[in-house]
């Protein structure tokens, strides 16, 4: 289950409670606003979230909002692609500006791992710099969100991904 701390406006995740919504299981929903006071809704929690929906819907963190995990459609929906040769983690890269990338290896597997990569300027095809910024053996299964909010923090913009 996610904090929610750990949410911004704007991150995508999924409603996993088959009481209250059942035809919401599964489908991926924006976060539309975070209130970090108790509402009408749910009076006990410390944190709510309205999705953005046709119609206003509230989540109670503790209870049933779940991340999206990564997948490499999602990962191309977002502007990312696949390197153009070989590598052994099956790397999939964004350019995020001013010679860096962003690379995402090894994708829905216990060796999922994110890089911060430099591409050499005289030799773009060569790596100068590389700091491993996510291990799934650290940090667990990396999630939309945190993907989203990574993005922004390395670029001050957000991560369109049209789901």
């Amino acid at each position: 289950m996610i904090k929610g701390e750990d949410l911004r406006y704007g991150n995508w995740v999924t409603i996993d409670n088959p009481n209250s919504w059942p035809e919401m299981k599964g489908i991926p929903v924006r976060v539309k606003c975070i209130d970090h006071q108790p509402n009408l809704y749910f009076p006990q929690s410390d944190f709510s979230i309205e999705m953005d929906l046709a119609k206003a819907c509230y989540a109670q963190f503790n209870e049933f909002v779940c991340g999206i995990p990564l997948t490499e459609e999602i990962l191309i929906k977002a502007g990312f692609e696949h390197l153009q040769h070989f590598t052994v983690t099956n790397s999939i890269i964004k350019n995020i500006g001013r010679d860096r990338i962003i690379s995402i290896g090894c994708i829905g597997t216990p060796n999922e791992m994110i890089w911060l990569c430099e591409r050499n300027k005289i030799s773009p095809s060569h790596i100068t710099d590389l700091v491993c910024i996510r291990n799934y053996d650290y940090d667990g299964k990396t999630y939309i969100h945190q993907l989203q909010n990574l993005h922004f923090s390395l670029t001050g913009k957000e991560l369109t991904i049209n789901l």
